[in-house]
């Protein structure tokens, strides 16, 4: 099955993305539409091309927000009511969650854009997420955006080079092993050939994607790492002097200034050479310093136990502290994950659970290469467990079976949160074992 064969199928099987597709159609050249998005590469990457979409559609003027945190809220809807009434609110890469709904009762129209693994679901949204009824689906949220623009036939190069960004971004596929996620194949297939160079494998520096063998990298690892160091590129404000731009709108606006050049670039020098793209080059060479300060701290991972044929370890650290104020993974997670294999036992599954204390709270990340222990399912446990001791306090856990992150506010005491998963822990030890 070929990517428009694997659209055209989507399109009659599946009526949520039967629904997304009218909805869009829906809209006039009047219309105007505010999106929140995820604020790591495969948000920024749905973003942009939501924003395309919607412009090459129908002229129709799209505002695009990515906040820090993940679970989007009624506030975070509200505080934007002084930018006038929009047509339609769409929610990209943000998960699902059943308690959307309460969104609906300030925007009339709601659309949900997600790949996560859902946390209830709601009845009033719209909702495009084909995990909905398949607990092994993933993919990528920028895969499901050009899916759209390829279904009302207005995606191109662009639009192809930044879908494959994203798909990198989430693990969708690997260039380098040749692994990928079979929603993903199809693209996969269909765009390799159509911007082959990206898809070079070279004997360079390997990035954060390069887990199974860091020798060797691709352009596309490259580039897709450039970028995630350009969402951070705000943390780096002081060490340039400047005041730059929050990460996710400079990397948004870098992406524009791509597309304006009307060609996707081919080898990494072409990519940051736009105004916004040299200073994110830039930021990335102060990336690359900080990574190697924090692979200094994840190379004694502690054992706590086999579940199965699962190993699971975890690393208790610290990020790098222009990153101690963010609730999501800025660096050090990508940097225990880049060195998985490391510690790796053959012929066992491995889970790494990274527990990272902040200022602002406590951030967990959680990553496998098996199918024994669902890190979206684990996490998102654990956040249940710690709500209902702590039911004013911000704390949210959840994502993928194969990868998922986890966030309380300060307001929980981090042993306390280090406490309670040490006890799922061993839940899930006991359960799997007997």
């Amino acid at each position: 099955m070929n990517y428009f064969e694997q659209v055209e199928r989507l399109y009659r099987e599946n009526s949520d993305f039967k629904h997304a597709i009218e909805t869009i159609k829906g809209l006039g050249k009047k219309s105007k539409v505010l999106n929140f998005s995820h604020n790591d590469v495969d948000g920024v990457c749905s973003a942009f091309l939501l924003k395309r979409m919607l412009k090459k559609y129908g002229g129709i003027e799209t505002i695009s927000v990515m906040p820090p945190d993940f679970k989007l809220t009624k506030k975070d809807v509200e505080s934007f009511g002084k930018e006038g009434r929009f047509d339609l609110l769409i929610v990209s890469d943000k998960g699902t969650f059943e308690d959307y709904d309460e969104i609906c009762e300030i925007a009339s129209d709601v659309l949900i854009i997600d790949h996560h693994q859902p946390q209830g679901m709601p009845k009033i949204c719209k909702v495009f997420n084909p995990r909905s009824d398949n607990k092994e689906y993933a993919a990528a949220t920028t895969l499901l955006c050009h899916m759209i623009m390829t279904k009302l036939g207005i995606s191109g190069e662009i639009e192809d080079f930044i879908c494959a960004m994203g798909c990198r971004g989430d693990f969708a596929f690997d260039v380098v092993s040749g692994k990928c996620q079979p929603f993903a194949r199809p693209f996969l297939e269909y765009v390799r050939p159509k911007i082959p160079e990206i898809f070079e494998i070279v004997k360079e520096k390997p990035t954060m994607f390069d887990t199974e063998d860091r020798t060797k990298t691709a352009i596309l690892h490259k580039i897709t790492e450039i970028v995630h160091a350009g969402t951070l590129a705000h943390l780096y404000s002081e060490d340039f002097g400047l005041d730059i731009p929050y990460g996710p709108d400079l990397v948004l606006n870098f992406f524009i200034e791509l597309s304006e050049t009307g060609k996707y670039p081919k080898n990494v020098e072409e990519f940051l050479s736009t105004k916004s793209g040299k200073l994110i080059g830039e930021v990335y060479e102060k990336f690359q310093n900080d990574w190697k300060i924090l692979e200094k701290r994840v190379k004694n991972p502690i054992h706590l136990g086999k579940v199965g044929n699962a190993s699971i370890y975890l690393i208790f650290a610290r990020e790098i502290r222009r990153a101690e104020q963010t609730a999501f993974s800025a660096i050090l997670p990508f940097v225990a994950f880049a060195h998985m294999n490391e510690f790796k036992k053959e012929g066992e599954e491995t889970v790494i659970i990274v527990f990272c204390p902040k200022k602002i709270g406590t951030h967990i990340s959680m990553r496998t290469d098996g199918k024994i222990i669902n890190c979206g399912e684990f996490l998102a446990r654990l956040a249940e467990k710690l709500r209902k001791r702590y039911p004013n306090e911000k704390i949210s856990g959840g994502g993928h079976a194969n990868a998922a992150g986890f966030f309380a506010s300060s307001g929980v005491p981090m042993y306390k949160v280090l406490q309670e998963l040490v006890s799922l822990t061993e839940e899930i030890l006991t359960e799997i074992n007997i």
